[in-house]
């Protein structure tokens, strides 16, 4: 199932979340999260910084050890397992 979402009078889709658009989900792998070999990882890092891309792709932007503050509205947080 996909959900749209309206996000500043674009159209934003993520397969595999059945709830209504938020900002944080915990982690799936079917997400297709690109990037993510490009950035630097720390100890304790388990919060993901995304950017909402075309097709459903999540772009990876930051590492975070707490819950991230997003400061876009296309920006979405994953949160990965301990």
């Amino acid at each position: 199932m996909v959900i749209l979402a309206k996000i500043n009078s674009t159209t934003a889709t993520i397969p595999f979340i059945k709830e209504p658009m938020r900002t944080h989900y915990r982690y799936h792998p079917e997400y297709d999260i690109r990037n993510l070999s490009a950035l630097p990882t720390g100890p304790g890092c388990r919060f993901l910084v995304c950017i909402l891309g075309e097709n459903g792709t999540l772009i990876a932007k930051r590492w975070s050890r707490k819950r991230p503050v997003l400061y876009s509205p296309v920006e979405v947080g994953i949160e990965f397992p301990q």
